[in-house]
């Protein structure tokens, strides 16, 4: 994967990247639903695709960052936080992690 390309570059194939995570994780839930939606890959091959996708979509997602400075980056970090103690705050009142 070339992560040196322009801010659209890595935009256009971060989207990419994003639509072939969303298959492969439909495919793990059709896969947990055996038989009611056949999958013809094995459960192993699915997770193999499941951690490429993932990788690709996070090493996209790191050139991105990298690009918006560290500023952008310091953000994220921000709202990651915020996002962790709002689903734990949630997983209080509904009883599990979201």
């Amino acid at each position: 994967m070339n992560v040196n390309i322009s801010d659209s570059g890595i935009k256009l194939q971060l989207v990419e990247e994003c639509g072939e995570l969303q298959q492969v994780l439909c495919k793990t839930l059709r896969e947990r639903c055996k038989g009611a939606f056949p999958v013809r890959k094995t459960t192993g091959t699915i997770y193999e695709e499941l951690a490429e996708e993932i990788a690709d979509v996070e090493l996209l997602l790191g050139a991105l960052m990298r690009r918006l400075g560290p500023d952008f980056c310091e953000a994220v970090s921000g709202w990651k936080i915020r996002k962790v103690e709002e689903r734990e705050e949630l997983r209080k009142e509904v009883g599990e992690f979201l």
